[in-house]
């Protein structure tokens, strides 16, 4: 294996892959502790529960496929737990439950969309099996509409759909701005054009994306590079640790964990802010 590709014994890139490994082994224990009762909980606590369990379970995937080198795959999911990131900034805007009910009924919406295509594709198409006949699917997109219809009558507000992500990032960095006075610390937009439209290229297989796996050799032939760098591993660790330790401090306060416990890992988060690009790792 090319020397490049691989994260060396005791070099940098293991010592922050290690140090990941800590902290989702800390909050894998922490949040096993909690147990949920959806029917005494709010629709935003019981988002942030659900949402805890699918960050750890994509940390943790990350993790594993940093030690084996597979930085790019890494890479697919970092970018759901960056959209899942952005997700939970929004719901968590102010007190008020309505962004998570934007959330839940955008879900309702999809769902009640999907059976309505499939009614149409199954009067079109009946040559295919939509593997449930035609009643099931009016069924289903019905109980799904009764279900929008029981939220939006159940809680005060205009609840519209969920704009695209971009917008959500927009809406998130005014609010933060009209909260603070315009003293913004981050930005929720620079997240989405910096880190999330990047790693699409790799989700979405386009062009750019395919160019991730191949190189040139010395003679100028390409060749596949289907390992990343060590320098690509430290980028990884260092977003994941962010959004990971972020979302655990919030669930750990909203659900009465050992949210001061933290403090060892923030530090190690606060060193990586200091991390220069053109630092080698």
């Amino acid at each position: 294996m090319n020397k490049k590709t691989e994260i060396e014994k005791n070099s940098r890139p293991e010592q922050f892959v290690t140090q990941l490994e800590e902290l989702l082994d800390f909050g894998s224990k922490e949040i096993s502790k909690v147990t949920l009762n959806l029917t005494r909980t709010t629709p935003r606590k019981s988002i942030l529960y659900s949402m805890m369990g699918a960050i750890q379970n994509y940390a943790s995937g990350i993790l594993y496929l940093l030690k084996v080198s597979r930085t790019s795959c890494a890479e697919v999911l970092l970018r759901s737990l960056i959209e899942s990131f952005i997700k939970l900034q929004f719901i968590f805007i102010g007190r008020s439950q309505k962004n998570a009910l934007r959330f839940l009924i955008h879900d309702l919406f999809d769902r009640k969309k999907l059976a309505e295509d499939v009614i149409e594709f199954s009067i079109r198409r009946p040559d295919v099996d939509t593997i449930l006949p035609q009643r099931d699917w009016e069924k289903f997109a019905d109980e799904k509409k009764k279900e929008i219809n029981y939220i939006k009558k159940k809680y005060p507000y205009q609840i519209n759909n969920l704009p695209k992500l971009k917008e959500l990032t927009k809406q998130i960095d005014e609010e933060k701005e009209k909260r603070t006075g315009g003293d913004l610390k981050g930005s929720m937009e620079w997240w989405y054009l910096s880190l999330y439209w990047y790693l699409s290229k790799i989700t979405h297989m386009d062009a750019r994306g395919l160019n991730t796996f191949i190189t040139k050799d010395s003679y100028g032939n390409y060749m596949f590079n289907l390992l990343g760098t060590p320098e690509d591993a430290v980028r990884i660790v260092v977003a994941t640790y962010g959004v990971y330790l972020y979302v655990l401090d919030n669930y750990l306060k909203r659900f009465g964990g050992q949210s001061k416990s933290l403090k060892q890992y923030k530090a190690i988060f606060k060193s990586y802010t200091k991390i220069k690009p053109e630092q080698e790792c």
